[in-house]
């Protein structure tokens, strides 16, 4: 099996409206996780600051959705996702996850 090498390509500090739709590398602590059925929020936290994190249980594969359920707060994560406009997000811009990893 080869290992996957993740690359941060941003920190949570970075994550802004300018970068909309732009494909980001992240890495960081699980803050905090609301899951609203269908969907799973998750405040990723780094050394810049906390950005959010969406998940959609329906784009994602199997193994993805395993590491989302055994998540929990300070758990290390790799999150491969595309940024997105949105209003009701705290800082107006969410990572929308492609897939994520735990450290573990």
């Amino acid at each position: 099996m080869v290992k996957k090498t993740w690359i941060r390509t941003h920190v949570a500090r970075q994550i802004k409206p300018e970068l909309n739709g732009q494909e980001v590398h992240l890495v960081g602590w699980v803050h905090e996780i609301r899951d609203l059925g269908g969907i799973k929020f998750i405040l990723l936290r780094d050394a810049s600051g906390i950005c959010q994190v969406t998940a959609k249980k329906s784009e994602l594969s199997e193994d993805e959705l395993s590491v989302l359920e055994e998540l929990g707060n300070e758990d290390v994560v790799y999150v491969n996702g595309v940024v997105s406009e949105e209003p009701k997000a705290r800082l107006g811009v969410e990572v929308e996850v492609k897939e994520v990893k735990n450290s573990q």
